[in-house]
This record gives structure tokens, sequence and C-alpha cells, in this order.
């Protein structure tokens, strides 16, 4: 799946430092948050792509799968700072 969220924000701010690409990959799945400024600084685009193979895994695979998933979490926890 992919979202895209477009954030605007008032003229004269812009992030205070840029967002970092994140990439996830392992053999449950692939992760990407994308993050990019336009021109005018006034709006942020951030787009999250998220792939996994469908099936049965083991259970002693649900550590690794579990971490996979927390890993992807935590990037919803991310702050933007806005500096005149």
């Amino acid at each position: 799946s992919i979202d895209t969220m477009v954030i605007h924000f008032p003229e004269g701010l812009h992030l205070n430092e840029p967002m970092d690409f994140v990439i996830f990959n392992s053999d449950y799945g692939e992760f990407e948050l994308t993050a990019s400024e336009n021109d005018l600084k006034n709006e942020l685009t951030i787009i999250r792509k998220l792939s996994y193979p469908a099936g049965l895994y083991p259970k002693s695979d649900y550590d690794k799968i579990k971490n996979f998933f927390d890993a992807m979490r935590r990037t919803e926890t991310l702050s933007l700072v806005l500096v005149p």
C-alpha cells in the first residue's frame, strides 16, 4: 500500500531540518518513508510505502515479524519542527 500526506503550513515557516529517508527491508516486508518540501517551503509531502508477502510463518518467526512492524510503527511518532 502507498499513503501520501500533504501538510500545509503558514508562509514564512519551514522545517528546522529535513526529514530523514527511512527504509526497512526484511523477509517479512519492505517499508519506505520519504518526505520532501516544495520550493515555496510551505508544504511537505510525506509518502509511506508498505509491502509484505502473504503467507504463513512459523511461530518461531513471531519476534522478527513483530520487530519489523514495531520499527515501522515508530516512524508514526516522528516530530516536525517549524521555524521562521
